[in-house]
């Protein structure tokens, strides 16, 4: 679990799927994206995913660590007014 901007941030690595440039669907390697205003809460403020090579240059936690703090930053306003 990560904790950034007064968030818990909970990854799952899963199979998405995503559409492609021509409309065909793509099977991506990704990661389901949790976040919580506790860390053992049962349900998350939201729910997100990010996908290889669409949101994500890389299958990594690190990468998806920063996409998430990208994230958080452009809507922390949002949860926190």
């Amino acid at each position: 679990m990560i904790f950034y901007r007064e968030f818990f941030i909970r990854l799952t690595p899963e199979i998405l799927m995503r559409q492609d440039e021509k409309g065909n669907a793509d099977v991506c390697d990704g990661f389901l994206i949790e976040i919580l205003d506790i860390p053992d809460s049962p349900v998350p403020l939201e729910i997100i995913s990010a996908a290889t090579g669409y949101e994500l240059l890389e299958n990594s936690e690190k990468e998806v660590a920063e996409f998430v703090k990208e994230y958080l930053d452009d809507i922390a306003v949002i949860y926190r007014s």
